[in-house]
């Protein structure tokens, strides 16, 4: 049985970089366990505009200005090289917009080699300063990958496979997976992408029960993965005072409806028995006061 896990991530954010070392790190520490890896679109800066623009541009629009980006550039830069790769913060040159970049790793994953893709682009990016809006690059990075340079050449001239990346990229696949890069493994609660392999390790060791095609979420409930938690109820209150769903059905297999009335119903018991305790409290200081007011008189 293959273990299927998707990566969110884009090939122009420094901790996407980083996290792909690490999770191909934590796949070597289980050689038992088949993994397939599926790496699904993100745009970190989906603002600049298709043709790219100059990098001192870019960070004087995002950080403020290019020397405060190096100075909180340093730690992601060591970081890199503690895994083994190259980031070489003043060698990039031109900022890119990445919608043709998730279309090669799309085509590239058509042939089977989306990890050899996406591992190119991202070597072209950080460590040797290439143009990534550059379409020549491309193709050149397409034909490393075993791709055919002419046919990539003529699907990058065109619009095919733009709103398909366009709608993945923007489309939640996996709950709070806000942060990038982020994974999830067999449907389960997305973990950052960039943790360590011993998470990663410690993630595909847990026992699982029972396996929800897709964790439940609404704008209200915050769905925790009991394969997370081990069952246990540990669900969040969120502003509205709903728990997790995991808190009221660690089997993720009752319905919604009934599991949010009981989740408020045990909001409002919790309230009363706060209220009580007040109460309660309150009455026990009476008594001292009266005394004391009596004293006064």
């Amino acid at each position: 049985m293959t273990l299927p896990i998707d990566m969110v991530s884009d090939v122009v954010c420094p901790w996407c970089f980083i996290g792909k070392r690490r999770l191909e790190k934590a796949i070597a520490l289980k050689p038992d366990i088949a993994v397939a890896v599926r790496f699904r679109p993100f745009f970190l800066n989906p603002w600049v505009p298709r043709a790219g623009m100059s990098r001192e541009e870019y960070l004087t629009t995002k950080f403020g200005s290019p020397e405060r980006y190096r100075a909180i550039a340093q730690r992601v830069a060591q970081a890199a090289a503690a895994e083994g790769l190259t980031y070489v913060l003043d060698g990039i040159k031109r900022q890119p917009n990445t919608l043709d970049c998730h279309r090669l790793i799309l085509w590239a994953g058509e042939a089977g080699s989306a990890a050899c893709m996406k591992q190119r682009l991202m070597d072209l990016y950080f460590a040797e300063g290439g143009d990534l809006t550059d379409r020549e690059v491309l193709v050149e990075a397409a034909a490393a990958c075993g791709l055919d340079g002419e046919r990539v050449r003529s699907r990058l001239a065109g619009d095919e496979d733009v709103e398909r990346v366009e709608r993945e990229a923007i489309r939640p696949r996996m709950p709070a997976s806000t942060a990038c890069p982020a994974s999830s493994s067999a449907g389960s609660s997305p973990c950052r992408a960039r943790s360590r392999p011993s998470i990663w390790r410690r993630r595909s060791s847990a026992p699982r029960t029972s396996t929800p095609s897709s964790p439940r979420r609404s704008d209200n409930v915050g769905w925790v993965d009991p394969r997370e938690s081990g069952g246990r109820p540990n669900g969040r209150i969120t502003r509205r005072g709903v728990l997790g769903l995991a808190a009221l059905d660690p089997t993720g297999n009752g319905d919604r409806t009934s599991i949010r009335s009981r989740a408020r119903a045990r909001c409002r018991r919790r309230a009363r028995c706060r209220s009580a305790r007040w109460l309660q409290g309150r009455s026990r200081s009476l008594p001292a006061v009266n005394r004391a007011q009596g004293r006064r008189r």
